[in-house]
């Protein structure tokens, strides 16, 4: 839905500053990649991201690469729940 409204002018991202993208995993697995993609075309280069999974697939972990700069890693132990 956010791309709607940014292609019909409604939603400007040009000032967007700070990225979320939470269930990273999910959103790959339900074929949002190209959506995900064309909403950070729009949103200013410099932008601090920050993307959050569940699973460290070969997906995420290529979907990782080309959106992060300079990424921080953090793993949380199972059995610290």
């Amino acid at each position: 839905r956010l791309l709607d409204f940014v292609e019909a002018t409604i939603v400007n991202l040009n000032r967007a500053t700070y990225v979320v993208l939470d269930e990273a995993d999910l959103m790959l697995s339900m074929g949002f990649r190209d959506i995900v993609k064309a909403l950070l075309d729009q949103i200013r280069p410099d932008r601090q991201l920050s993307l959050f999974t569940a699973t460290w697939s070969p997906e995420i972990q290529h979907m990782a690469d080309e959106l992060l700069r300079e990424p921080v890693f953090v793993m949380q132990d199972r059995e610290c729940g």
